[in-house]
């Protein structure tokens, strides 16, 4: 999705939203000026084929705390001037990434989770992450602990899982031209694990629980990791904070406001796309076992859960 935000930097929030409206409705990332179909909608239990990333993409990109340096960003630019003044595209870039994301939007969005029942969206998403993962972001609110609600019902032993998985598949993938000698892939072992993973996520969704969350979650998140996608984007340019990885520019940002950024930033970046991809590719298939585990390591994939390897190490 954060591709598909680029060809609109140059328009208006109202046409963002419209768009992010007709890709919930569609479940198509298509843009034209008709739209997709309205009279369907994503499935969100069974099968899972989304037109947008996993919940997991904007689990680790929120934990490079890139959501309260661009914050910071605009409150520098829109409050004083220390800051360089911006020039026509970072201004741009400035209006609608404040009036997208940095705002109520109006009840009538899908991504609009907030209420009075719930009104706090930081706290919204800490909740869903939580629920789908068992798992805290690694920052709090000025060194103390984020309020949010921890239900009874949170898949507490995802990483446990993941991870075992993930061993499992660092042995196939490594071992996956063995055509001689002991091989020590576990296609048993891989289909179990991605079962468990499949059932925990999948009764997470039950009757459209987390739909609107994740999607709210992911096109935050998307916005923003495109902010600092490219030497080209306008912030980083605005604010001289050119890099040679999207981790560097973030620090650059992040120094330019005096926030410290967390450890480990560029594995977050790194770690977001693969595992939404593998997560994906997990909930899409109804039946895990030693006959399916073979399309986690194979050579379209391979070097997908690689990278997870090595990052999440």
């Amino acid at each position: 999705m954060s591709i598909i935000f680029q060809s609109f930097q140059s328009t208006t929030p109202a046409v963002i939203q419209s768009y992010l409206e007709m890709v919930w409705a569609g479940g198509n990332t298509e843009w034209s000026p008709a739209g997709p179909s309205l009279s369907t909608k994503p499935t969100p239990t069974g099968t899972v084929s989304l037109a947008w990333e996993h919940l997991i993409y904007a689990y680790m990109i929120e934990n490079t705390m890139l959501y309260e340096i661009v914050g910071k960003v605009i409150r520098e630019y829109t409050t004083g001037e220390n800051l360089a003044p911006p020039d026509e595209t970072a201004a741009q870039w400035l209006r609608l990434t404040e009036e997208l994301f940095y705002r109520h939007p109006a009840a009538t969005l899908s991504y609009a989770v907030e209420s009075e029942i719930r009104p706090d969206h930081r706290a919204i998403r800490r909740n869903a992450y939580y629920r789908m993962f068992g798992m805290d972001l690694n920052h709090g609110a000025e060194q103390q602990p984020y309020p949010y609600v921890r239900p009874a019902a949170a898949n507490r032993s995802f990483v446990a899982v993941l991870e075992e998985l993930l061993r499992e598949l660092w042995i196939a993938s490594i071992n996956v031209q063995n055509f001689s000698g002991a091989n020590p892939t576990d296609n048993a072992r891989i289909g179990e694990k991605a079962q468990e993973l499949h059932d925990m996520l999948i009764i997470r969704r039950l009757g459209w629980n987390l739909a609107r969350e994740e999607y709210y979650a992911v096109a935050l998140m998307g916005w923003l990791e495109m902010s600092i996608s490219s030497n080209s984007m306008p912030i980083v340019a605005s604010l001289k904070a050119e890099g040679p990885s999207a981790s560097a520019r973030l620090g650059k940002i992040a120094g330019r406001v005096g926030i410290p950024i967390p450890k480990h930033v560029h594995e977050y970046l790194s770690l977001a796309a693969p595992l939404s991809d593998l997560l994906q590719a997990i909930e899409g298939t109804t039946t895990w076992n030693a006959a399916t585990a073979v399309a986690l390591y194979s050579n379209g994939i391979i070097e997908t859960i690689l990278a997870i390897v090595d990052n999440w190490s």
